[in-house]
C-alpha cells in the first residue's frame, strides 16, 4: 500500500465513523422521542389512579403509588448511570485501540480485523482499560512488537541490535528490490534510523545506512 493509498484508506475510515455517529444520533433521537411519549402516557395514567385513590380516601393506595414512582425514579437513574459508564468504556477502549494501532504504524487495512480481536481481550479495572495484565497502550504495543508485527507497515519496535530474525519479524525478510520497497525503506531511515541501520547491516548493504 502506497502512502497515498494509506491516506485514502484513513480518510475513508474517518468518513465511515462520521456516518455511524450520525446514524446513531438519529436512531437515538427517535428512540428517545418514543420513550418520552410512552413515559408521559404512563405518568398520566398513574396520576389519574393516584387522584382517584386520594379522592376515595384510600391512603394505602396513595402510598403504594408514591413508592412505585420512587422506585421507578431510582431505577431510571441507575440505568442512565450504567449506560453512561458503558458508553465511556466503549469510547475509552475503541479510541485507545485505534491510537495504539496508529502509533504502531499498523496498516489501516487490518484495523477492521484487529480492533474487534484486540477488544475481546480488553478488561476494565478501576475505570482504566487493560490488555491482558498491562495497561491498554502498553499491552497492544507489546503485541505489535511480537506476534502482531506482521500487521505493521514498518517496525513497531526498534533497536540498534535488531538484525537477522528480528528484521524478518518486522516485515523485512530481505533487502528492498522494488521501487515501492525502497520507498518504504527510505521512509524508515527518517522515522527510525537505528532500525534502518540494523537492517542494512543484516543485509550486508552498509551503503543503505542513513548518513
Amino acid at each position: 500500500m502506497t502512502e497515498e493509498e494509506m491516506k485514502q484508506r484513513i480518510a475513508a475510515l474517518e468518513a465511515d465513523n462520521e456516518k455511524l455517529k450520525t446514524d446513531k444520533q438519529t436512531a437515538l433521537g427517535e428512540k428517545n422521542r418514543a420513550a418520552a411519549a410512552a413515559k408521559q402516557a404512563l405518568e398520566a395514567k398513574e396520576e389519574a389512579e393516584e387522584a382517584a385513590a386520594a379522592k376515595a380516601g384510600d391512603i394505602e393506595a396513595v402510598k403504594a403509588s408514591l413508592q412505585k414512582k420512587h422506585d421507578a425514579a431510582i431505577k431510571a437513574i441507575e440505568a442512565e448511570r450504567d449506560a453512561a459508564n458503558a458508553q465511556l468504556q466503549t469510547l475509552l477502549v475503541d479510541n485507545g485501540l485505534q491510537a495504539a494501532l496508529v502509533a504502531g504504524n499498523v496498516d489501516p487495512e487490518h484495523f477492521d480485523i484487529l480492533i474487534p480481536a484486540l477488544k475481546a481481550q480488553v478488561t476494565m479495572k478501576d475505570g482504566a482499560a487493560y490488555y491482558g495484565d498491562e495497561p491498554l497502550t502498553d499491552g497492544v504495543t507489546a503485541f505489535l512488537t511480537g506476534k502482531g508485527a506482521k500487521y505493521c507497515l514498518a517496525p513497531a519496535n526498534s533497536g540498534a541490535g535488531a538484525t537477522g530474525s528480528s528484521a524478518k519479524a518486522t516485515g523485512w525478510s530481505k533487502a528492498p528490490s522494488t521501487a515501492e520497497e525502497y520507498d518504504r525503506y527510505f521512509k524508515l531511515t527518517v522515522s527510525d534510523p537505528a532500525q534502518a541501520s540494523a537492517l542494512a547491516d543484516s543485509w550486508g548493504m552498509p551503503e543503505l545506512k542513513p548518513v
